[in-house]
């Protein structure tokens, strides 16, 4: 009856202008600690969420991060700039934390703390285009 882009339309699920893109690949590595807190998640729930210790992060927030770090945490930065370009900014921290339907009554925040990240901007995607939860 709708198609995809008429409801992600609806939904009002457009990308917002002006907003960074690429800005981490062009940097040329992941700023750690900037993208643990836009995130909103301490040092313990990002070493869970990415299979590292707590020390290990720690480590690459004081500056010392490796190509390591740069694979473990791309769907954090991917989702992160996903998350930025279609929610405001001051709404992300509350979707965040909200259960949603969509990911079975779980806030977006559990399932990057499982290390979902990749669930996470799955079902993201599917919603943007208008697909069935």
């Amino acid at each position: 009856c709708f198609s995809a882009p008429e409801v992600a339309r609806a939904l009002k699920l457009r990308a917002r202008s002006g907003s960074p893109t690429g800005r981490h690949a062009a940097a040329g590595h992941v700023d750690v600690e900037a993208l643990r807190t836009a995130l909103g998640l301490t040092q313990a729930q990002l070493a869970s969420a990415i299979g590292v210790s707590e020390r290990t992060v720690q480590n690459w927030e004081a500056g010392r991060v490796s190509p390591q770090a740069e694979r473990r945490v791309r769907d954090l930065v991917e989702l992160k700039d996903t998350l930025e370009r279609y929610i405001d900014r001051d709404a992300l921290e509350q979707w965040l934390i909200s259960p949603n339907d969509t990911f079975a009554g779980d806030a977006p925040r559990d399932w990057i703390i499982e290390g979902r990240a990749r669930d996470l901007l799955w079902e993201f995607r599917r919603m943007q285009v208008g697909e069935p939860a």
